[in-house]
């Protein structure tokens, strides 16, 4: 019967031997994982915040020098961080004059303090603040005063937004766009000259502008995101100065095409187009073109008149499409210059006339009548009448000519042309299409009220997307104010309710820890119990199962586990070593790399606040072993061997 139960007694030892070893584990948990200080000790150790202001950052820009902007989502012709000419060390001390590593141990340590005591059960409050309001101040501050010493905004001036002024111009042309129409004459210049309008803006948005705009911008979001302000407003907008130096430019630009062909090409021809056939047919069969009369219309015009019309045509044009006036309207009178026309016309007609007089013969006797008929209708007979001379015949053609020509061909032509605003965004458009005309706006309202944007915008712009809206705010709160929860909050975020599970769960642990002691104790005595017949014996059972699986778990937490962790870390190590530019860049791989570091320094740290418990475990076994073997012998010396064993039967 005694051996069934030493069977059960040692059968009793596997299960004590998982216990023991779960009840130290629970030990562990308890003295690191669930200690707050266990946390900020590890960042402590690994110089964590110095790792990440000098070693990840340095990285960081480096990467950032060497990345494609496109694939990062920006759009931007050149990669800003090459392009901007600062070298890594001046943009890692302007950014540690900001946020030293000291600066940022002292208000992240107390925030990570903060989170792993709710996390554990230690409080019932979290309350973090990390005073981030102040550090984005410093760090704008720092980087746009390094921008100017850098000359940076001139080097942004010339790669990104010349380059993207031209190309707004460029791209407003039709792909098919001949006709030397405003599209061209706006929007785009010879190989020496470049785009007319990006001449203009070009011409006037100076480093120092543009400096101080991008400042602007700056320091509305960095208010708006910090607290400072409930809103922001960008405008951004050139100075009346600046307007007037635009104006005089795009004036330039205008007059140096020919005054006459601006003034033609855009106005006149076009309104001669527009009101006379291709050919009109004068007294006695002459015909005269469309494109003659255009002609002729031009060479009516002295080239003080032309100058005069074209100069009022520019200073409207330019006024115009520099915001100045909301619009125009430019009349050109052409009274006078018509009659110049229709004499000059005339000659042309009665030229044609004499030219073909000239040749005609005398008409025979059976001729005669018709030819006296043809005349009588305002034709040109095929011979001379008699008594019909040729000059006579001329001079009655003028007379008819002279009298048809302004009914006729100048009639239809209007006695003033008015050229609006109207107009020209018609005229734009259809030489252009939408994009020259959308440019045209943009130019208009870039100049007159400049651009605006303001967190009005932005929250219309993000109303698509409520998560993302959301998480603005709440970014603003945290830096203004901190973040304050307790448990239980129903209106709690999704991390807040993780938090919750985990300071719940970290209460149970605590009680399961006690309880796993408790139930260490139950199955020692159940040991002692059936293994001995005496109490000293009892104790043997107990104590001797105790230091046995004490062993077995020292034996795990010392050689085996120093053995199996070695191989772990080196196989990670090299895991990491052989990941390439396309698995992780390398900020990506010095990050995982100390990653590795304090998982190894935390699992040291874990398993040498298990030793200990371990050896005192062992120790206490040993002690009660010793106590329970050699106690009876020094209280009783003088008893016989078969005392002994009687009293153990």
């Amino acid at each position: 019967m005694i051996w069934v139960r030493r069977t059960a007694a040692v059968a009793l030892g596997f299960p004590l031997l998982g216990l023991l070893l779960g009840t130290l584990l629970l030990q562990g948990v308890n003295a690191t994982f669930l200690s707050a200080d266990f946390y900020t000790d590890q960042l402590e150790e690994a110089d964590a915040y110095r790792f990440v202001m000098d070693d990840v950052l340095s990285s960081a820009v480096d990467e950032l020098r060497e990345g494609d902007p496109e694939e990062a989502g920006l759009d931007l012709r050149e990669n800003p961080v090459a392009s901007s000419g600062l070298d890594t060390p001046r943009i890692i001390e302007a950014v540690q004059r900001a946020l030293s590593p000291e600066e940022l141990e002292a208000r992240v340590a107390p925030a990570v303090h903060e989170l792993a005591g709710y996390a554990t059960g230690e409080s019932d409050t979290l309350t973090i603040d990390l005073e981030l309001a102040p550090v984005v101040r410093d760090l704008v501050a720092e980087l746009q005063a390094l921008m100017r010493e850098a000359g940076v905004y001139e080097r942004l001036l010339e790669g990104e937004l010349e380059p993207r002024i031209r190309e707004a111009a460029g791209d407003s042309l039709a792909d098919d766009g001949t006709e030397p129409g405003w599209d061209r004459r706006l929007f785009e210049g010879d190989a020496e000259d470049g785009d007319r309008l990006a001449d203009v803006a070009t011409g006037i948005v100076t480093p120092e502008w543009f400096a101080t705009q991008v400042e602007h911008v700056l320091d509305e979001l960095t208010a708006y995101l910090v607290g400072d302000a409930d809103g922001f407003q960008i405008l951004i907008r050139l100075g009346d100065d600046q307007v007037a130096a635009a104006t005089e430019e795009l004036k330039s630009i205008l007059r140096e095409t020919d005054a006459s062909e601006l003034v033609y090409e855009e106005i006149l021809d076009p309104t001669v187009d527009e009101n006379l056939d291709e050919t009109i047919a004068l007294p006695y069969g002459v015909e005269v073109s469309r494109e003659e009369v255009k002609e002729l219309l031009r060479e009516a015009a002295p080239p003080a008149w032309v100058r005069q019309q074209a100069d009022r045509l520019v200073e409207d044009v330019s006024a115009y499409v520099t915001g100045t006036t909301e619009g125009f309207s430019t009349v050109i009178p052409l009274t006078e210059r018509k009659e110049v026309a229709a004499e000059l016309l005339t000659e042309l007609a009665v030229a044609r006339v004499e030219q073909s007089v000239r040749g005609l013969a005398a008409c025979p006797a059976d001729t005669a009548a018709a030819a006296l008929a043809a005349l009588e209708s305002g034709r040109l007979p095929d011979c001379l009448p008699p008594g019909v001379a040729a000059d006579d015949l001329v001079e009655d053609a003028r007379s008819a000519i002279a009298e048809a020509i302004p009914p006729l061909v100048l009639g239809p032509v209007p006695d003033a042309v008015m050229y609006g605003d109207g107009d020209l965004r018609f005229d734009v458009r259809a030489d252009g299409g939408p994009d020259a005309l959308d440019a045209l706006d943009d130019s208009r309202e870039l100049f007159a009220r400049g651009w605006s944007y303001s967190d009005a915008d932005l929250r219309v712009d993000l109303a698509s997307d409520p998560e993302l809206l959301d998480g603005l705010d709440r970014f603003r709160d945290f830096v203004a104010n901190g973040y304050v929860h307790t448990r239980g909050d129903p209106a709690a975020s999704g991390f807040a309710q993780v938090l919750d599970e985990a300071h719940d769960g970290a209460g149970s642990f605590l009680g399961s820890s006690v309880a796993a002691w408790v139930s260490v104790a139950v199955l020692l005595v159940a040991i002692g119990a059936l293994g001995g017949t005496s109490w000293p014996n009892r104790v043997v059972w107990a104590s001797a199962s105790l230091l046995a699986c004490a062993l077995v778990v020292l034996v795990q937490f010392w050689p085996v586990y120093e053995f199996v962790s070695g191989g772990v870390i080196e196989l990670a190590r090299e895991e990491v070593a052989g990941w390439s530019d396309e698995d992780a860049g390398p900020t990506l791989r010095l990050v995982a790399a100390k990653s590795i570091d304090v998982a190894e320094s935390a699992s040291d740290d874990f398993i040498a606040a298990v030793r200990p418990p371990s050896i005192v475990v062992a120790l206490v076994a040993l002690a009660a072993l010793l106590a329970a073997l050699f106690g009876p012998r020094m209280i009783r010396p003088d008893r016989t061997l078969q005392e002994q064993a009687l009293e153990e039967r």
